[in-house]
C-alpha cells in the first residue's frame, strides 16, 4: 500500500530514520512504484540531481535493514527493491525480456509453519522470498 506524502515522516521515525529530503524522495519513488524497482530506476525517478547514486544505495541499505523496505533477487546480476507490508506476494519472473508479475499465495504463513515442523535445526522463520522464474506470452512466441 502506498505511503502517503504526510505519512512518510512518520514511517521513517517508526523505522529509526532521520528524517531527511533524499530519504523522503527515494520512500516517495518507492510508494509510488507499481513493481520492484533497481538502484538505477530509483534513481532515475528521484529527479535530476536530488539524490546522488551514492546516496541512493546508502538509502536503500538503510532501509532495507530496517524491514520498511525488501530487496527482491532475480538472478539477473543485480536487486530489486519494493515497500514492505504490502499484502504477501511473490513474484513471476520472465527470464528474457524480465517482465514481472505479482503472485499472490495466500498459504504462505501455513507453508512457513510445515517447513520449520519439519526442520531439525531450526528454531523460527524471519522473512522469506519465493520467486517464480519463466517465460511470459510474448517472449514464449
Amino acid at each position: 500500500m502506498p505511503i502517503k506524502k504526510q505519512e512518510a515522516p512518520g514511517v521513517l521515525k517508526n523505522h529509526q530514520h532521520k528524517v531527511t529530503g533524499p530519504r523522503l524522495v527515494v520512500l516517495s519513488v518507492l510508494s509510488a512504484a507499481k513493481e520492484p524497482l533497481t538502484i538505477k530506476e530509483i534513481l532515475a525517478k528521484t529527479g535530476k540531481g536530488e539524490v546522488n547514486q551514492a546516496t541512493v544505495y546508502r538509502i536503500v541499505n538503510a532501509l532495507d535493514k530496517s524491514g520498511l523496505i525488501k530487496r527482491i533477487e532475480w538472478q539477473h546480476g543485480h536487486a530489486h527493491y519494493e515497500l514492505s507490508g504490502q499484502k504477501d506476494h511473490h513474484h513471476l519472473v520472465c527470464l528474457s525480456c524480465h517482465r514481472t508479475e505479482d503472485v499472490e499465495h495466500k498459504d504462505a504463513g501455513e507453508m512457513e509453519k510445515k517447513v520449520l515442523r519439519r526442520s531439525k535445526n531450526f528454531a523460527s522463520i524471519e522473512k522469506h522470498s519465493l520467486e517464480f522464474f519463466g517465460l511470459c506470452k510474448s517472449c514464449q512466441k
